[in-house]
C-alpha cells in the first residue's frame, strides 16, 4: 500500500484511536414480490476480512486525504452480539441519505424500506430486506441497482497486523453499530454483499420526490437557484420575481392578441 511502512501505519502518520462512520457496500440476490408489491429478498449485510478507506472517509484529517488506509474486520466484532442487534430493523434507503446517517429528523424521507431477521451466515452477517418504496423497487428489478453499502460507526483501534491468511493492516474496527442500509451501484464488500436473486455494488443522496408543499418549495427553489446570476436591470429576489413575471404575461398577452 502506498505511504504505508513495516509498522502498519501511514508513513509519518499513526493512527490514533477514534469513533469513525463510514459506508460499506455489499450486495441485494430469491427476490419475491408480496401481494402489496413490496420486495422481499434474503441479503448479506457485512463481512469479516480487511477493507480500505481513504482517510478522507475516516474523518482523519492529517497527511494526504486520499491516502488509503485498510481496517480489519474480525469475525469477533462484526458477529458480536451487539453488533448484529444493532442492524436489526435498521432503515433501507435509496443511497446513502445527506450525512450518511438517518434519524427521526428525516426517517420518513429517505426510509424505503427495513431489515429483519439478522443472523450470522458462512457467508458474513446476513438477514432479510423488505423493500416498500415502488421507486426503490423499481431500482433493485429493473435497473440493476442491487448492491447494498451499510451505514454504520466504529471505534477505530490503531493497532497494525496481519491477519492469518497473511493480509497485512493498519487498524482494527471495534464496536460495530449499524445505522441504515443503502441501495446502491457499486460494493466495497464486493460481490458476496448483494440482494439475492433466484436467476443468479456511494455517495450522493436520492430522496423520495417530494409532493405537495414540499414540491412548490422545490420547484421555487430551484428556479431562483437558476435564475439568480441572470438579472442585468435588477438584483436578487426582485429580479427573479420580475422575470417569472414577465414569463407568465407573454403567454397571456400574444393569446389576447390573437
Amino acid at each position: 500500500m502506498e505511504g504505508k511502512n513495516e509498522g502498519g501505519t501511514i508513513a509519518g502518520n499513526a493512527l490514533a484511536s477514534r469513533i469513525c462512520e463510514v459506508t460499506d457496500t455489499i450486495t441485494v440476490s430469491s427476490r419475491k414480490i408480496t401481494d402489496h408489491g413490496f420486495l422481499e429478498a434474503p441479503a448479506i449485510l457485512a463481512r469479516t476480512g480487511v477493507q480500505q478507506y481513504t482517510r478522507r472517509e475516516l474523518g482523519i484529517t492529517d497527511g494526504d486525504p486520499t491516502s488509503i488506509i485498510r481496517l480489519y474486520r474480525p469475525a469477533d466484532e462484526v458477529f458480536n452480539p451487539e453488533s448484529m442487534s444493532s442492524f436489526e430493523a435498521n432503515p433501507i434507503t435509496l443511497n446513502h441519505p445527506k450525512g450518511n446517517r438517518v434519524a427521526a429528523d428525516n426517517w420518513r424521507n429517505v426510509a424505503v424500506g427495513d431489515v429483519h431477521g439478522v443472523h450470522q451466515s458462512p457467508d458474513g452477517m446476513a438477514g432479510r430486506v423488505v423493500i416498500r418504496d415502488a421507486r426503490a423497487v423499481k431500482a433493485v428489478q429493473q435497473d440493476g441497482k442491487t448492491a447494498l453499502s451499510n451505514g454504520y460507526t466504529f471505534t477505530l483501534d490503531p493497532t497494525p497486523g496481519t491477519t492469518e491468511d497473511g493480509q497485512v493492516y493498519d487498524g482494527i474496527q471495534r464496536n460495530i453499530r449499524g445505522n441504515h442500509v443503502a441501495i446502491v451501484d457499486v460494493a466495497r464488500g464486493g460481490p458476496i454483499c448483494q440482494i439475492a436473486d433466484s436467476a443468479g455494488g456511494d455517495a450522493g443522496a436520492t430522496e423520495p420526490k417530494p409532493t405537495g408543499r414540499a414540491a412548490f418549495v422545490d420547484r421555487m427553489e430551484n428556479a431562483w437557484n437558476a435564475n439568480k446570476e441572470e438579472s442585468s436591470k435588477l438584483s436578487g429576489r426582485a429580479a427573479f420575481i420580475e422575470r417569472q413575471n414577465n414569463a407568465w404575461r407573454g403567454p397571456k398577452e400574444a393569446k389576447e392578441r390573437a
